[in-house]
């Protein structure tokens, strides 16, 4: 037995044609009022909704986007979501959004559903697993309109829509410095995501512009998760001398280095300055509140979804274009140490 009643059926249980019953729901002039009146009646009796997938696909658009997310329960992902459904909801648009749960395997599997489902345009942002991007090229062989955001991909032609990621990091180790730190750890993300390299990057190149030299051992990896990542906050307060610093990959590693702080006694700013990335939601209320780069990551959202509609209604596969946001330095209590007049 079917779940889902029909235009057939209502046809069938009143004694109508199919196009008579099709004609009526979608209140034809040539059907009389009172056939509209016994249609619609009937139709309200048994629950019937239209097959809107049936009538978008005579249409050749599903009218849905795609959004292949890394996973969707962080800060930056939700108000990614948020930022594209602003730019959709108006336009008619519906999301269809797919958690890879920062596995590949999944991603693989989830962007075949998608292209399966005929959306009209796909939004991305890789998993940290991710280090190759063959499996893209049947979406660029379908000519489905595509935009990568966040996680910056390399040696594929697309239009990307990225912070800068290297400019904020090195933001956040400048202002470590200012306040005087000199021994400056770092938690990064996954060597292979684009955004946490960049963000190593950021902070080395702000050592030894300020004739500091990078040391190995204050440098831990993560994978953005503190609940995976403990280790990595353990491995920066294990050290004989420790930081005077710590810039985080994130406001979450951020969060698990200021509670090993407290829990070892040290005075959060006077002894450890901590400053994190991402701007995320609960940083203005942790206390101590933390200091952060903000990421304009809903106007991400909103400018990826912008493009991919623009490529729907004039694809063009060649002129791909990135475009890189400026980060916005926030300065809190984890870090309002001597607080600097440029800073006031």
């Amino acid at each position: 037995m079917r779940k889902y009643q029909s235009t057939v059926d209502i046809a069938k249980a009143l004694g109508l044609s199919a196009s008579t019953v099709s004609r009526a729901l979608n209140d034809h002039y040539s059907i009389s009022a009172k056939t509209k009146k016994r249609v619609l009646d009937y139709a309200q009796e048994i629950g019937f909704k239209k097959n809107l997938n049936a009538s978008r696909l005579h249409q050749h658009k599903t009218f849905t986007l795609g959004i292949l997310m890394p996973e969707v329960v962080s800060h930056t992902f939700s108000r990614l979501a948020q930022g594209i459904n602003d730019i959709l909801e108006p336009e008619g648009y519906d999301m269809l959004i797919m958690n890879a749960s920062e596995q590949y395997e999944k991603e693989l599997h989830m962007l075949d559903y998608l292209i399966s489902s005929r959306v009209d345009g796909i939004i991305y942002a890789p998993t940290h697993q991710t280090k190759d991007y063959n499996h893209l090229q049947i979406v660029f062989k379908n000519q489905i309109p595509f935009v990568n955001v966040d996680r910056g991909i390399v040696g594929i032609d697309c239009h990307q829509i990225l912070l800068d990621d290297q400019k904020g990091a090195y933001q956040a180790t400048q202002h470590l410095i200012d306040i005087g730190c000199r021994r400056i750890a770092h938690i990064a993300g996954p060597k292979e995501a684009l955004n946490s390299h960049n963000r190593q990057k950021g902070y080395e190149q702000c050592l030894r512009a300020n004739g500091l030299s990078p040391e190995a051992s204050l440098i831990s990896y993560s994978d953005f998760c503190l609940r995976n990542s403990a280790e990595s906050v353990k491995q920066v307060f294990s050290q004989a001398t420790l930081p005077e610093g710590i810039f985080a990959v994130n406001d979450e590693m951020a969060m698990g280095c200021i509670d090993m702080a407290i829990q070892k006694g040290i005075k959060i700013p006077d002894e450890l300055a901590i400053i994190g990335f991402d701007n995320a939601a609960y940083g203005p209320f942790f206390r101590p509140s933390i200091s952060t780069v903000k990421s304009p990551i809903r106007e991400m959202g909103q400018m990826a979804a912008r493009l991919c509609l623009r490529q729907i209604n004039n694809y063009d596969a060649h002129t791909p274009q990135t475009q890189l946001l400026s980060p916005e330095l926030i300065i809190r209590e984890t870090s309002r140490r001597g607080y600097p007049k440029h800073y006031a």
